[in-house]
């Protein structure tokens, strides 16, 4: 929404134009080795100049923390679970640490069946070198035609899986004593 058709009900504007309102999320970029305590520290002096019966305590928050931040005032955003995301992230690595043995295990099952086709390789006079590296060379084009075939996947199912939530980021100004 433009900020110019927010102001035009008198009520906003007269809110927008005060000390004490926390309307808006507000995010600074700060000059490489800055403290963020010293910045929070001359906002809530700032606030108290120009607001003399404020209590806010203005305070920074790095961009990397917002998502699993809680109890900000205004809050819009839901925040994530870091102990959810680390349990997810661990059955993600077991996942794929059985789908490297299954792998492997067919790999060595089929071998069984390809040991006619080593045979005659040999036989007709190939090394060993350039049988590893027939081997390897089909293994690398099966992981990249699953690699093409879970991106397109992804690309294609991930409109179905997005919420509907607002894509903004909260950080507040300032949160209360």
């Amino acid at each position: 929404m433009p900020i110019a058709a927010l102001l035009k009900n008198p009520e906003d504007a007269a809110n927008d134009r005060q000390w004490g309102n926390f309307n808006y999320q507000l995010f600074l970029q700060l000059v490489p080795g800055s403290s963020t305590k010293a910045v929070g520290a001359k906002l809530t002096n700032l606030f108290r100049t120009y607001k003399k019966d404020t209590h806010t305590i203005a305070s920074l928050l790095p961009l990397t923390d917002i998502h699993f931040a809680k109890g900000f005032q205004r809050d819009e955003l839901a925040s994530g679970n870091e102990r959810t995301t680390q349990i997810l992230g661990i059955v993600g690595l077991l996942i794929l640490i059985i789908a490297c043995i299954n792998y492997v295990n067919l790999s060595t099952a089929r071998a069984s069946t390809r040991s006619k086709e080593v045979g005659v390789k040999k036989l007709i006079g190939a090394e060993r070198g350039r049988l590893f590296g027939q081997f390897l060379t089909e293994s690398l084009v099966f992981t990249l035609l699953a690699l093409g075939l879970t991106l397109a996947l992804v690309e294609l199912l991930l409109p179905f899986l997005m919420t509907s939530r607002k894509n903004t980021l909260c950080l507040p100004s300032a949160t209360p004593a």
